[in-house]
């Protein structure tokens, strides 16, 4: 397209620095946008020249390219004034280039764990992030920044991940030639390889960078060098931490030799009731000349440490309790002190943390880039949460700013179903999340005239709404999602003390929510309108199936779990629940998405499919079959990965396993990309990096899908069980299920379920078979075997 356009330059390229504040480019411009500072980059033009039309809230018509521009509706930004648009990108960056051919030396051992789908091998500054669920970065990586849980910066809706410099996790050796960089999945670990003739020998070192699990406040690098030649030698260490335009930091005294410290806080506070946040961080220096000296026909290693602690800590973790910054400064010198003295100690005590946290995991036979695949994909949904931080997700993770940190239906959707079933702990704690702020929701449901409990659509640190675009309030489908979410942390744990604490208080919120949005009809029944559905191409209509069907399980559940609590049960709940529309076509048996929808319409994403699953709404398998078959045809290519993960379980659930097979590899292949996996919003690369909503729709479709795994109301349905496509053996290990833990093997022919740990209190378990009704109680590793195509389900024994 022409168009006019201001340029005012900051972007580093090729040593100039260049600010870009206000673009107008073309659609098949946008890939390149992700080379600009995202906080500087808006794009505007009018609408009759732009082929972008979905970005302007219901503006149509959509057509297939409409992907590139609308990520996100609230990515697109929003209407400026009539006949205009205003887009702002969120941060990502630009697809990754091919890799370079293969280095002929890596250091021992990476070729086996290569081939046991735990390590990724690559050139430096290609994806590989490492994260603990406290603080997360991108190591090796230029002006390197780290993300810590719950530090944002911003007024309202300009609230955004606050960058905070990584002074240890952007340490790197600068004159020994750099070999290939490395991601350990199964230990959270970055790896760098350095490797130089020195006289007769060699001079090798391998740098080793961790977010440490079992001491979150902490980042350590490790430098382990070897020198072969007769003559000592000298390695310089250097780092190159970013600065923060986020945080105002101020040297501070540290109390130690070879130790820096800082303190600050973030600039502006996300609401007028709450603070700006104080941020504190000690680290060993890292001088201008820093050297490590290797003696001849020798080893020698060198550790460094970084410590940081926030008052967003508060009512986080357990181990801060105080809120200024002299006191967490106290937190951070103490934590490094400790450190420091237990330096040789501490990566094995990391690596331990980490083995304990994949002693749940999923292990595939037979395709080692699958099972790399999915390594890495539980490898970002472990790296960005924790069971003792009280703080949710985003789209992109800890690691990075992308949707600016903001928390939507991304994580009780996509991501959190996989903790879920195999860290449940840490499924909680993204709950708690939203139950600990029950205030704002209901403050967001008196401003909309609603009552009871109105989640905003993005939330960072108080819970109120910080989405920058104006008509996404109408996405009400979140608190069905969340009601949802919490459902099944209910029927996967009964756990009793949470739902009289956290539970009920949501579910009931909740519930009034829908109850005082639905309107009566003249004919009795109820109507939800003015609403968004997951297809975000369509707003302001009139019963969404899906969100239609969300509100019904959200109205029951509240109902049904009052008297479990000692509550009195609200009968408008049901009452309205058995009256919703849902509507259906009985002479062509399939859901219209809303009422006046007009097929072939093209939606967005996954939206009317998903009330075969998750929501595991009763239909056919012929209506199931019509859904899938009508949305596929008119679901935009390029939507995003989980959309074709869900239609992978749609068609696995109906026995179509071929045309599965075409989905499920969509939902990955061209999505998780680079050496590293690295997940990406948009087919091909572009969109928001790191994007784990698509990592948790690929893991649901893989333990969901293939492993059959479903969460119901009185059981665990394991439904045929079988190997992915294209390998030979998938085992799900460590499933989480009313206080016992199991492992479930499957091959072509059978899969097994053995028992392998109960904690103390938890109900005994059986396995009913479907076919037969026989019921075989679980013993600890005693192995029940089943046919290939059996189903069954895992519930109490029956008393």
């Amino acid at each position: 397209h022409s168009v006019s356009h201001t340029l005012s330059l900051t972007h580093n390229l090729s040593g100039f620095s260049a600010r870009l504040s206000h673009c107008v480019l073309c659609r098949a411009r946008l890939s390149w946008l992700g080379a600009c500072r995202p906080s500087h980059l808006h794009l505007r033009m009018p609408l009759a020249t732009s082929r972008c039309s979905a970005v302007t809230f219901n503006a149509g018509p959509h057509g297939p390219d409409d992907q590139d521009c609308n990520l996100k509706y609230s990515s697109a930004g929003r209407r400026a004034s009539k006949g205009e648009m205003s887009s702002q990108i969120r941060p990502n960056r630009p697809p990754p280039p091919p890799p370079p051919p293969p280095t002929t030396w890596q250091p021992a051992g990476w070729a086996a764990r290569v081939a046991q789908g735990k390590l990724l091998v690559g050139p430096i500054n290609q994806g590989a992030h490492i994260g603990n669920g406290y603080v997360s970065f991108f190591p090796n990586s230029a002006g390197g920044t780290e993300f810590v849980a719950g530090v944002f910066n911003g007024q309202g809706v300009t609230s955004s991940r606050a960058a905070v410099p990584s002074w240890i996790g952007s340490t790197s050796i600068q004159n020994v030639s750099a070999g290939p960089a490395a991601l350990d999945l199964e230990l959270g670990t970055y790896l760098r390889a350095y490797r130089q003739s020195a006289g007769a020998g060699y001079v090798t070192c391998v740098q080793r960078v961790v977010a440490h699990r079992a001491r979150p406040h902490l980042v350590v690098t490790q430098f382990d060098c070897n020198n072969t030649d007769g003559n000592p030698h000298v390695v310089a260490i250097v780092n190159g931490p970013g600065a923060s335009s986020d945080i105002e930091f101020v040297p501070a005294a540290s109390g130690m030799l070879g130790v820096t410290c800082f303190k600050g806080s973030t600039k502006e506070a996300e609401e007028s009731f709450s603070s700006t946040t104080v941020v504190s961080e000690c680290h060993d220096t890292i001088a201008f000349n820093q050297t490590l000296a290797i003696p001849s026909n020798a080893s020698t290693r060198a550790v460094f440490v970084s410590a940081r602690y926030t008052s967003a800590d508060i009512n986080s973790t357990a181990s801060v309790s105080v809120t200024s910054s002299g006191q967490l400064l106290g937190f951070a010198q103490q934590a490094l002190m400790q450190a420091r003295q237990e330096s040789d100690s501490l990566l094995d005590e990391h690596n331990k943390a980490m083995l304990a946290l994949w002693q749940s995991r999923i292990e595939v036979g037979g395709n080692n880039k699958l099972a790399q695949a999915v390594n890495s994909s539980l490898h970002a949904l472990f790296a960005t949460v924790r069971k003792d931080v009280k703080y949710s997700s985003s789209p992109g993770g800890l690691a990075t700013n992308s949707y600016h940190g903001h928390t939507f239906w991304d994580v009780e959707t996509w991501m959190w179903p996989t903790w879920l079933l195999f860290e449940p702990e840490i499924a909680k704690a993204a709950l708690e999340y939203r139950a600990k702020r029950l205030a704002p929701a209901r403050a967001n449901a008196i401003a909309h005239k609603f009552q009871g409990l109105m989640f905003p659509w993005e939330s960072a640190f108080t819970g109120a709404e910080v989405d920058p675009a104006s008509g996404t309030t109408t996405e009400e489908h979140l608190q069905g999602d969340i009601a949802f979410a919490f459902l099944q942390y209910w029927r996967a744990t009964r756990d009793m003390t949470w739902l009289k604490a956290f539970g009920f208080a949501v579910f009931q919120g909740i519930a009034e929510f829908w109850a005082s949005k639905a309107t009566p009809n003249p004919d009795g029944s109820y109507s939800i309108p003015n609403i968004m559905g997951p297809d975000e191409y369509h707003g302001g209509v009139t019963d969404s199936v899906y969100c239609n069907v969300v509100a019904k399980l959200s109205l029951q559940a509240a109902y049904d779990l009052a008297p479990v609590v000692g509550q009195p049960q609200n009968a408008t709940f049901p009452y309205i629940a058995n009256r919703l529309v849902i509507l259906f076509d009985e002479q062509k048996q399939w859901h219209p998405e809303f009422k006046g929808y007009h097929y072939p319409t093209t939606v967005k994403q996954a939206d009317t499919i998903l009330i075969g699953y998750p929501l595991q709404y009763n239909i056919t398998k012929t209506v199931r079959r019509n859904d899938l078959e009508r949305y596929v045809k008119v679901t935009n290519s390029k939507g995003p990965a989980m959309t074709w993960s869900m239609f992978a379980v749609g068609y696995i659930d109906i026995g179509d396993y071929t045309t599965a097979a075409k989905f499920f590899s969509r939902g990955w292949a061209d999505n998780a990309l680079g050496p590293f996996l690295e997940w990406h919003e948009v087919a091909g690369g572009s969109g928001a990096t790191n994007f784990i909503t698509g990592a948790g729709g690929f893991m649901q479709s893989v333990w969901a899908g293939y492993g059959g795994l479903r969460l119901l109301s009185d059981s665990l349905f394991v439904q045929q069980p079988r190997p992915l496509p294209g390998s030979t053996f998938l085992a799900l290990r460590g499933v989480h299920y009313l206080g016992s833990t199991m492992d479930f093997e499957a091959i072509e022919s059978g899969w097994t379920v053995v028992l392998t740990n109960s904690t103390a209190g938890a109900l005994a378990l059986e396995y009913v078979a479907e076919a037969t009704s026989n019921a075989t109680k679980l013993v600890r590793n005693v192995a029940i075997a089943q046919p290939s195509g059996a189903s069954g389900h895992i519930r109490p024994v029956s008393q």
